[in-house]
């Protein structure tokens, strides 16, 4: 039988914690009142906190606000992926990577002294928004120090490569098809073992999207494609903490150039 800890939202969030650190339930239902200790339990890492209330208005404010920062997160994560994508008709390699330190460190910044509320309260425990740009920089070094070359007039901005299509694959699975596997991890499903949030549902969301995106670019849906396309699908399910910010650009990239028949280095 499931073990289920009921609570007032107003109740201390760090007494509920110590509770659930010491009970283990697998569920926590909280009387709403407002929301914010709600979220703040599930910043904490908590895997399902489940919201009641007599009142149907009072509830739906509460669901709103907790689903207000995620909206805002996704917009924003496919913005900046859609954005780093025409990074190298601007900027250089080297600029890129240190532009994303540097928004790296202002990120860290900010969720360290919580001054982007909208981009960082989250109802879960990540560090994903602060690990996205070292995504784009780990791509950038891959892609332009081993396959990308310049060459000719660039048809618009100052710089033109090629070789580099593996930047823009791997950019589009961090900005499409990672939220496209968030959303679709809503469907009822099962879970992925050992996982408390990643579905079956979001990982094939993910796997039919990137489908999509092979297609638009090209690429022969051969078995490499598949597999490799599977295992990003996996990596995605299980790395946890927002960590697929930075391995999914550059998996998305090696996956398109093995698919090519293009050697890794």
């Amino acid at each position: 039988m499931a073990r289920v800890h009921y609570a007032q939202s107003w109740e201390d969030p760090l007494l509920l914690w110590e509770i659930w650190q010491r009970t283990c339930p697998d569920h926590v239902h909280v009387v709403a009142s407002g929301g914010d200790h709600a979220l703040e339990l599930l910043q904490k890492g908590l895997p399902s906190v489940a919201l009641c209330d007599p009142e149907s208005n009072q509830l739906g404010h509460v669901e709103a606000k907790l689903r207000a920062p995620v909206i805002t997160r996704k917009v924003l994560h496919v913005a900046s992926a859609m954005v780093a994508c025409i990074l190298p008709f601007w900027l250089p390699p080297a600029e890129i990577v240190g532009m994303a330190a540097l928004f790296a460190g202002l990120l860290a910044l900010s969720k360290t002294f919580k001054i982007l509320s909208s981009i960082h309260d989250v109802p879960r425990k990540t560090w994903g928004e602060v690990v996205f740009p070292f995504g784009i920089a780990l791509v950038t070094s891959y892609v332009y120090g081993l396959h990308a070359t310049p060459a000719g007039e660039p048809l618009w901005g100052p710089f033109h490569y090629t070789g580099d299509e593996g930047y823009f694959f791997g950019m589009l699975v961090l900005g499409i098809l990672d939220v496209g596997a968030e959303w679709g991890g809503r469907i009822p499903s099962p879970k992925w073992p050992g996982m408390q949030g990643k579905s079956l549902a979001g990982s094939a969301t993910f796997f039919l999207l990137g489908m999509g995106l092979g297609w638009f670019f090209g690429l022969p849906l051969s078995l490499t494609f598949f597999v490799g396309l599977g295992l990003l699908a996996i990596l995605e399910a299980y790395l946890a903490y927002g960590l697929d910010n930075l391995f999914l650009p550059l998996g998305g990239a090696l996956l398109y150039y093995a698919t090519t028949g293009i050697p890794w280095g």
